[in-house]
């Protein structure tokens, strides 16, 4: 659970082209957070708690998904207000 922001970190063998966007219960896209051509090693992206429009988002259960090529790792994250 975190609160006003958290970190989400990976680590990417080669160089690769990644999507890393948050869902909400409902499935529904809230961000993408990065996304394109990165290179081999560990990332650090931070997420405030806002949507893609710039709108704080109410506490609840979010989903990160990662994408790399064909690989998708998803990981639950808690919202706490």
């Amino acid at each position: 659970p975190f609160n006003a922001s958290t970190a989400i970190v990976y680590h990417l063998f080669q160089a690769a082209d990644i999507e890393l966007a948050l869902y909400n219960v409902q499935g529904q896209l809230v961000t993408v957070l990065a996304q394109g051509s990165q290179p081999a090693g560990t990332h650090r992206v931070v997420w405030d708690g806002y949507d893609s429009l710039g709108h704080a988002v109410g506490s609840g259960i979010y989903f990160c998904q990662l994408r790399v090529g064909d690989r998708t790792e998803i990981r639950k994250m808690v919202l706490l207000r």
